[in-house]
C-alpha cells in the first residue's frame, strides 16, 4: 500500500467516527427539539419517554450547573433531573457563541 494510499484511509477513518457522533448528537437535538415542543418547561418528563425516542445520554455538546443541579447539553436544548424521578428540558441560547 503507498503511502497517500494509507494517509487516505487514516483520515476517512477518523472522519467516520467523527460522522457517527455527529448522528448521534443530531438525533438527541431532534428529540429534545421535538419534546420541549410537546412538553413545558418545567414539566416533569418520564425517563422512559427518552429511552422510546432514542435518546442516548451518553452524548452531549456540553455541560452547566444551576442551583437546581447539572444540565447536559445538546446544542441549545438541555436535560437535568427534575425534583422527582424525572427529567426537565431545558431551552437555552440559539447561538451561545454570538
Amino acid at each position: 500500500m503507498c503511502k497517500s494510499a494509507h494517509n487516505n484511509r487514516l483520515t476517512r477513518e477518523r472522519t467516520m467516527d467523527i460522522g457517527d457522533v455527529n448522528r448521534v448528537l443530531y438525533k438527541n437535538w431532534t428529540i429534545l427539539k421535538s419534546l420541549a415542543e410537546k412538553f413545558k418547561p418545567e414539566e416533569e418528563i418520564d425517563k422512559s419517554v427518552f429511552d422510546f425516542a432514542g435518546y442516548n445520554f451518553k452524548y452531549h455538546t456540553h455541560t452547566d450547573s444551576s442551583e437546581e443541579g447539572k444540565i447536559k447539553y445538546c446544542y441549545n436544548f438541555g436535560v437535568m433531573k427534575a425534583k422527582g424521578k424525572g427529567l426537565r428540558i431545558i431551552i437555552g441560547e440559539e447561538n451561545p457563541g454570538d
